[in-house]
């Protein structure tokens, strides 16, 4: 479920055009750059849930001899197409990336937390898929929401503070309506929230609570990494820094991962 009800709406037009208008690099991607931007000329890179390009522009800049870009939504990626011609930009699934032979890219991202997209046995198929497509000792990053910060309800604190609100007549009719919209469509795909030790599938406050995410704390996601078949596992919180993974205080969301295919 949470797979179908994300890919349409990513899928949506106007969803498509937000994200053509975000430009540059997000949370810790500086960072990622700044340490491995260098040694990626004239090597592979696949950047999977490219969306609208955001992230092609800055990859593109580092010189590899090859840049592929992945979405599985066919929007985004025709979107992709007239904004950056004559790059490769396919449809693809991250949980089968069947156009791509073993050991064929050195980097891959998949930024903006496109891999919580999707269910826990299908979070494990894309992990088993990028280790796949890494040449050995490739590097892949990628964000990810942390589970011990995770969304509440429309009606949160937290949530009603995230309402754009301007004290005008309009403002509060435009705060209102993103409320109750909010609340219809929590209360139609809650149901479908699942709550785990190791894991939480929530509605996320993006998009109006459109938006199914899988949450999962900074210490868990080492854990799952590794037993993927990952090494030299990573965490950069927003601001770019290095944060231990184990550290209880790093509560906030998306966390970006960096982590090495094992020989």
């Amino acid at each position: 479920m949470i797979a179908e009800l994300n890919i349409k709406l990513f899928g949506d037009v106007q969803i498509v055009d937000v994200y053509a208008n975000k430009r540059g690099m997000v949370f810790g991607e500086s960072t990622i750059l700044r340490d491995f931007g260098p040694s990626l000329k004239g090597k592979n890179i696949l950047d999977i849930g490219v969306g609208a390009g955001r992230t092609t522009a800055f990859l593109l800049e580092c010189a590899p001899q090859r840049y592929v870009g992945v979405d599985f939504a066919p929007n985004m990626v025709e979107k992709c197409r007239q904004r950056f011609p004559g790059n490769d930009f396919r449809s693809a699934d991250a949980r089968s990336l069947t156009d791509f032979s073993e050991g064929e890219f050195d980097f891959v991202m998949f930024s903006w937390s496109g891999i919580d997209c999707v269910n826990h046995e299908d979070r494990l198929k894309i992990l088993a898929e990028v280790r796949r497509v890494l040449a050995p000792g490739g590097l892949f990053a990628f964000s990810s929401a942390n589970a011990r910060s995770i969304s509440g309800p429309p009606w949160s604190l937290a949530a009603i503070q995230d309402l754009y609100l301007s004290w005008s007549p309009r403002g509060i009719a435009r705060a209102s309506r993103d409320f109750l919209e909010g609340v219809r469509n929590y209360v139609l795909h809650r149901k479908d929230q699942e709550f785990h030790e190791d894991y939480v599938i929530n509605l996320d406050a993006a998009h109006s609570f459109r938006l199914l995410r899988y949450n999962i704390a900074p210490d868990k996601q080492a854990i799952q990494l590794k037993a993927a078949g990952f090494t030299h596992v990573r965490a950069l919180d927003k601001k770019g820094a290095y944060r231990d993974l184990t550290d209880v205080s790093l509560r906030e969301t998306p966390i970006y991962y960096l982590c090495e295919k094992a020989a």
